[in-house]
Formats: C-alpha cells, structure tokens, sequence
C-alpha cells in the first residue's frame, strides 16, 4: 500500500506555484522589454540604412563632380 505524505505534497504544489510566479513574473518584464526595444531597434536600423543611402549618394555626386571637373 502507498502511503502519500499529504503535507509533502502540500509543499510541493506551494513550491510549483511560487516558481509559476516568478516565471509569469520574468515573462512580463521580457515582454515590455521587447515592446520597448523592438520599435527603437528598428527606428535605428531605419536611421542607419538612410545614413548610409545619403553617404551613397554623395560620394555618387563627389565622382560624377570629379569626373566633370577633369574633363573640363
């Protein structure tokens, strides 16, 4: 016969439940963290790719004005 130890048990659920906390816990930190970080990282992300579009574009400008300055 299985004798189960009541109060063990007890103990055991108490202990899950806690741990459950804290993880539910931890989870909603993680999640307004990425709420608040995502959006900035793609703000940046979008900041850097123009910066580099214009960086492109004005040593286009700085080739083509050489070239016209030397054929002139």
């Amino acid at each position: 016969m299985v004798q189960i130890d009541v109060g063990f048990l007890v103990a055991q659920i108490s202990d899950l439940e806690k741990k459950n906390a804290e993880l539910e816990e931890q989870n909603k930190r993680l999640i307004s963290k990425e709420q608040n970080t995502v959006p900035s990282l793609r703000k940046a992300l979008k900041d850097v790719a123009m910066e580099k579009d214009a960086t492109v574009v004005a040593h286009e400008d700085f080739q083509l004005n050489f070239a016209h300055s030397r054929n002139v």
